[in-house]
């Protein structure tokens, strides 16, 4: 039988999953990249919770995937760019206010920087899935 801590993380995952359904629907609308990115940083945060969550921690509520990394950084269970993490941060704050939505330093993310965070978001969820449904 699955532990309880177990079935939060994968309930974690199934939000995060959303998120990437959510990039996918979107990620060709170069109008929508800011968006598409928000979803991204979404996924992450969640899936780092599900993490969080598995190795049986207290899930914070905060929104910083760098700082949830950070709690998990320790176990070595997952290894993850803190760049990106970092600019993902910066994006989602931007994103909660209207004047800037969703900025990176030069403007409105790219279609191609959507991609790319779609991507590492992506593949930052497999991974914790892996560990998850291991």
């Amino acid at each position: 039988m699955e532990s309880n801590k177990k079935l939060l993380a994968q309930e974690w995952l199934k939000s995060a999953y959303f998120d990437i359904k959510a990039i996918e629907a979107m990620i060709h609308d170069s109008e929508l990249s800011n968006i598409a990115v928000f979803h991204a940083q979404q996924c992450v945060e969640k899936s780092l919770k599900g993490a969080i969550e598995l190795l049986n921690i207290s899930v914070p509520k905060i929104h910083s995937t760098a700082k949830l990394y950070g709690i998990i950084k320790e176990k070595n269970i997952i290894n993850i760019d803190v760049d990106i993490l970092d600019k993902l941060d910066d994006i989602y704050i931007d994103a909660r206010y209207p004047g800037a939505l969703g900025l990176m330093p030069y403007g409105k993310p790219t279609k191609e920087d959507a991609e790319l965070f779609y991507s590492f978001a992506k593949d930052v969820y497999e991974k914790i899935r892996q560990i998850i449904d291991s």
